[in-house]
């Protein structure tokens, strides 16, 4: 009984508190309250703005991250081009160091081969050099073997006709030495261009058949003899 009215006073005062305030205090409350509400509205908005901020940067690193990755596909696809380009500028020089070293081959075979013309060339300017010294010494003979014939026919037709033969030992013997000799310097020049060419001897110190040998009277009787028999 007695806890319920003390209650019952307790409450007549509030309301009576609350009937007593002031019109600026519910003014300060209100003004209070729309400035919380500002509050929240504001920092909403900040909010808001943050997130539009945070997509745009999103949006804004995924575009650099798109551009970067495009940018480094380009920088690959130069790279490969440029090894590309090497690989074919080191095959090319490698073409090339091939192509030199077959022109150096080829460069020291021709040499060789014009090294090989000039030696046949000097041999065949050789030869033919032999050649005509071996013609000149044979028309020589010729032209002696004609002359020793004529006056041995000569002398046949004295012989046949009864006329007394001047028989010049002197001469005949002089006309075969002579054949003798150039027959010999023949062989012997022959001989020495042989030797000179293969490097060989042998041939100037061989005995001849055609070596003129001395004549002595005897051997000029015989001869007389021969040619007489002849006739």
């Amino acid at each position: 009984m007695h806890s319920g009215i003390p209650d019952k006073a307790g409450s007549q005062r509030k309301r009576t508190l609350s009937r007593g305030m002031s019109e600026d205090e519910s003014l300060q409350h209100i003004i209070r309250d729309a400035e919380e509400s500002s509050r929240h509205l504001s920092r909403s908005d900040s909010r808001y703005g943050s997130l539009i901020r945070g997509q745009r940067q999103e949006s804004n690193s995924e575009d650099d991250l798109h551009s970067e990755n495009l940018e480094t596909m380009e920088v690959r696809a130069s790279y490969e081009d440029c090894l590309l380009e090497v690989r074919t500028l080191e095959a090319l020089l490698f073409q090339v160091d091939c192509l030199q070293d077959a022109l150096e081959s080829t460069e020291e075979m021709l040499a060789e081969t014009q090294r090989d013309n000039h030696s046949l060339t000097m041999e065949l300017e050789r030869e033919r050099a032999r050649r005509r010294t071996s013609e000149d010494i044979i028309a020589s003979l010729k032209r002696e073997l004609e002359r020793s014939r004529e006056e041995r026919a000569g002398e046949r037709r004295q012989w046949s006709e009864g006329t007394p033969v001047h028989w010049d030992e002197h001469t005949h013997t002089h006309t075969a030495e002579d054949l003798n000799t150039s027959l010999f310097l023949s062989l012997k020049h022959q001989a020495q261009s042989t030797e000179e060419n293969d490097e060989s001897s042998g041939y100037e110190d061989a005995p001849s058949e055609f070596s003129p040998t001395p004549h002595t009277e005897e051997e000029g009787d015989s001869k007389n003899t021969d040619s007489c028999a002849l006739s």
